[in-house]
């Protein structure tokens, strides 16, 4: 009678992980990796001097080129590398760092508060474990300011990962 039930039990749970819908990527094109470039601000932001917009895809070839999100697609974010630093810089200056959803209004994906380091610089890792959904046409932007002298920090740089599914 054990065995029974142990093996009913164990049949309902397969049942069930084999009828749920994937978490995540089916096929690797669908992967994303997109980075920043010194030269691009975010578009229509307030500090567009001091953000950078991530829009710089890499192919699985390799290559490097524009990025936007496809017509129809929605990109979900899962993580965030940045890195900020400045000439002159020192150790421990205190940084916002903001990961943000560029619109007409920005709205914050992540706001985290660090410390450079010795050399100057801060880096940052961001994971997000259910993923935040960028809609076609939305930038996501990056933007850090030293809270220690009060000034923006022009060198802002990143990588972001995520993954492409169907705009529902």
């Amino acid at each position: 009678m054990k065995r029974t039930v142990l093996l009913a039990v164990a049949g309902l749970i397969a049942a069930t992980w084999a009828a749920a819908d994937p978490l995540g990527p089916v096929n690797s094109s669908e992967i994303v990796s997109v980075s920043t470039h010194f030269e691009n601000p975010c578009p229509g932001s307030p500090d567009s001097l001091l953000t950078r917009v991530f829009n710089r895809g890499e192919g699985s070839d390799g290559n490097a080129g524009g990025y936007g999100i496809p017509a129809g697609k929605v990109l979900v974010v899962t993580a965030a590398d940045i890195e900020v630093y400045a000439d002159g810089m020192t150790p421990n200056h205190l940084l916002d760092v903001r990961l943000t959803k560029n619109t007409v209004k920005d709205t914050n994906i992540m706001v985290a508060t660090t410390v450079s380091d010795g050399f100057g610089i801060a880096r940052l890792h961001y994971q997000s474990p259910t993923g935040t959904v960028v809609k076609s046409g939305v930038n996501v932007c990056v933007s850090a300011r030293d809270l220690t002298t009060g000034n923006p920090v022009f060198a802002v740089q990143g990588i972001l990962t995520g993954y492409l599914t169907d705009d529902n």
